[in-house]
C-alpha cells in the first residue's frame, strides 16, 4: 500500500500520468534498490575536498556562453564554497551554502544575495546542497521504470543509473515546489572524480551549465573556506 501511494505522488510530481502504469514493487526489487543505494552512498566522500573545475554557462535569454575556471570546496554535511574566475582573472561568481544559510554573489553585475534554509527557485542553491552536501540521501519512496525516487527534505529526486550494472550514465531530476532541475553525468568516474563532465539545466529558467572536473587537490580543504564569507572575509 505504501508503494502504491508513493507511485501516485511521484506520478503527479513528475508529470508521468501518460506513461504506462508501474507494476507493484516486489520485495526483491526493494531489497535490490536499497542495496544499490547503500553502495553508492558508501562511495560518497566523508572528508572535505577541493575540485578544480572548468565551467561553461549558456545564458537562456541571449544564448551567449560564458566560460571560466575555478574551484569548489566541499565539506559534506557542513558547507560548500565555489568561486569561478572570468577571462580577466577576476572573480565572476562566488557561492557559499550551508544547510541553514547561503550567499550568492556576481561581482561584475553588483549582485549579492543571501538567504537561509529555503531554496530560491531561480538559483541552484537547493541542488548544490543536495548534490554536494548530502548526495543520494533521503527516503526511498519507490522504484519507477528502474529509477530510484527519493524524498530529500522538501524536494523529490528521481535518479536514473544507480540500478544499472557496472558504471552507467547517471541522471538526476530534482523537483522542489515549481522548480525542476536536471543533471546528467556524461563521463562518470569515482567520486570525487577527475575528468568527469556534468551537464546541468534549470527547467524553469532555461539556464544550462556544463562542468568539467580538471583536478582534485591532494589535501583536505582549509576549514576557513567553509565559513560565512561575509563574516570571515576570506577567498577560496
Amino acid at each position: 500500500m505504501k508503494s502504491l501511494r508513493a507511485l501516485v505522488v511521484i506520478a503527479s510530481l513528475f508529470g508521468c500520468s501518460s506513461r504506462p502504469a508501474e507494476a507493484p514493487v516486489s520485495q526483491s526489487d526493494w531489497d535490490h534498490a536499497r542495496a544499490a543505494l547503500a553502495k553508492v552512498r558508501a562511495r560518497t566522500p566523508r572528508a572535505s575536498y577541493v575540485e578544480r573545475i572548468r565551467v561553461a554557462f549558456k545564458e537562456p535569454r541571449t544564448g551567449k556562453v560564458f566560460t571560466g575556471r575555478g574551484a569548489i570546496a566541499v565539506d559534506p554535511h557542513n558547507a560548500l564554497r565555489m568561486i569561478l574566475l572570468g577571462p580577466a582573472g577576476t572573480t565572476a561568481l562566488d557561492v557559499w551554502a550551508s544547510d541553514d544559510h547561503w550567499r550568492f554573489a556576481i561581482a561584475a553585475a553588483n549582485i549579492m544575495r543571501r538567504g537561509g534554509s529555503e531554496s530560491p527557485p531561480e538559483l541552484p542553491i537547493g541542488f548544490f546542497r543536495s548534490w554536494f552536501l548530502r548526495p543520494y540521501e533521503g527516503e526511498l519512496l519507490t522504484i519507477a521504470h528502474d529509477d530510484l525516487v527519493l524524498r530529500d527534505r522538501a524536494a523529490v529526486l528521481r535518479i536514473q543509473g544507480v540500478l544499472a550494472p557496472g558504471v552507467a550514465p547517471l541522471r538526476v531530476t530534482r523537483r522542489e515546489g515549481q522548480s525542476v532541475e536536471w543533471l546528467e553525468v556524461i563521463d562518470r568516474g569515482a567520486h570525487p572524480p577527475i575528468g568527469e563532465r556534468v551537464r546541468y539545466r534549470a527547467m524553469s529558467t532555461g539556464l544550462e551549465v556544463e562542468v568539467l572536473v580538471e583536478s582534485l587537490s591532494p589535501d583536505p580543504a582549509d576549514p576557513a573556506a567553509f565559513l560565512d564569507p561575509d563574516v570571515a572575509g576570506l577567498s577560496l
